[in-house]
């Protein structure tokens, strides 16, 4: 059976009962060829993965069910139609629109969904896992999200972002997985027993205000500011180390302009061995990150052999995950952690769009980077080590424990 047919069959079968107006039929229609335009135009090689006349043919059958879509649906549907693409830069994004979430911040960790943040209402249950949102095993919520998902280069950072948007009530409803776009039965086992309880969404701005309970955020509260927004740094006297945390990227003038001092300090301190910390670092620009390292690189004191460790995760993506290949490189870092969920030779350096009509936001690629020789799907460490659940319970860092343990370990040779 052809493909586009069978796509028709699945649009078919998600489609509501109510669809859209004239003029909102005709709006979404010059906006997803509107769509289809700027992703052959801009992308440097947008059917990299996928022949162009699937990606048409995708197109088309959004096209001949709209007018038995609803607008959420739309939105699922140009979420998936650039999923296709298979490039984590290249992306239709459901938060440029109208948008809520139900109140939890998850860790997605070894198939299981912890919550990790909630609000006041929900606080008894931090700690706890998530079993079943309106009858549906986490599992199969995650193997029939996954294929929406935006932000993706490989099966770690699928994870990442799965934990994220499952929050997402509209995207969790146009797809078929919640019977209401406003609210859900979630089932939690709550010490070993199943609780089910119907929870209502939130908007935005209620949102942000949940705080996560991770231990990683903690650290960040006692960290030291060196004038660098985005890194900062606390320090282990004992070993002579200096730890980065590099949780989001400053603007290359902020640290070129912060370098002097921050050299001078460490310097002082005869500062022997540098942790740079890019776990759950989403991206920004990596030659300001370039610049960072070119900074630490005037640091006479620091054991270059192997005195320089990069923590990753499946949270290191884009630009983070371009500078922790680099500096493994330029820095002789060794590389602690787990695999990234970025592809180290990608597509990237996005180009941002507006929908005409919807104003919706999407983008796509405009460059290629290659910073390993061998194609892989993802950067990995040369220690491997993932935090468990009750690590986590236990406010205990073990990736960068076990960076310290490396770097207080003496070569027989």
């Amino acid at each position: 059976m052809h493909k586009w047919y069978l796509l028709c069959l699945m649009l078919f079968s998600l489609s509501k009962a109510y669809g859209l107006s004239g003029t909102q039929l005709d709006n979404w229609r010059e906006d997803i060829l509107y769509l289809q335009e700027q992703v052959k135009t801009h992308h440097l090689n947008a059917f990299h993965s996928q022949p162009e006349p699937d990606f048409d043919n995708h197109v088309n059958a959004i096209l001949a069910h709209l007018p038995k879509l609803s607008e959420v649906e739309v939105e699922s549907q140009l979420m998936k139609l650039m999923a296709s693409i298979k490039d984590g830069h290249s992306n239709y994004y459901p938060m440029s629109g109208p948008h809520q979430h139900f109140p939890f911040l998850f860790l997605y960790l070894d198939g299981a969904l912890k919550i990790v943040g909630a609000t006041s209402e929900y606080e008894a249950l931090i700690g706890q896992e998530v079993i079943a949102i309106d009858g549906r095993t986490i599992p199969d919520v995650f193997e029939q999200l996954q294929p929406y998902l935006y932000g993706v280069d490989n099966r770690y950072s699928a994870q990442d972002r799965f934990a994220f948007q499952v929050t997402l009530a509209k995207v969790l409803f146009a797809v078929g997985i919640t019977k209401s776009p406003t609210k859900a039965m979630f089932t939690f086992n709550v010490n070993g027993k199943s609780q089910s309880q119907t929870v209502d969404v939130l908007d935005m701005k209620a949102f942000n205000q949940i705080q996560t309970v991770l231990p990683k955020q903690q650290e960040r509260a006692t960290a030291n500011d060196i004038g660098m927004p985005g890194i900062q740094m606390r320090y282990f006297d004992a070993t002579k180390t200096a730890y980065f945390d590099f949780d989001t990227y400053p603007t290359f003038d902020e640290v070129i302009g912060s370098c002097t001092t921050l050299i001078k300090q460490l310097t002082k301190r005869q500062t022997r061995h540098l942790i740079i910390d890019l776990r759950d670092n989403g991206g920004g620009s990596f030659y300001t990150g370039l610049a960072f390292s070119s900074c630490l690189s005037h640091l006479d004191t620091v054991n270059w052999q192997r005195g320089v460790v990069v923590l990753i995760n499946g949270g290191t993506f884009s630009a983070a995950m371009s500078n922790a290949a680099q500096y493994h490189q330029i820095l002789n870092a060794t590389l602690i952690g787990s695999p990234t969920g970025g592809d180290p030779n990608h597509y990237g350096e996005l180009l941002m769009f507006t929908l005409p009509h919807s104003e919706r936001r999407f983008s796509v690629s405009e460059r290629y980077y290659a910073f390993v020789e061998t194609p892989t799907d993802a950067l990995y460490p040369a220690i491997s080590v993932s935090p468990s659940w009750q690590d986590i319970l236990d406010d205990r860092d073990v990736v960068l424990n076990k960076a310290l343990e490396y770097l207080n370990v003496t070569p027989s040779n």
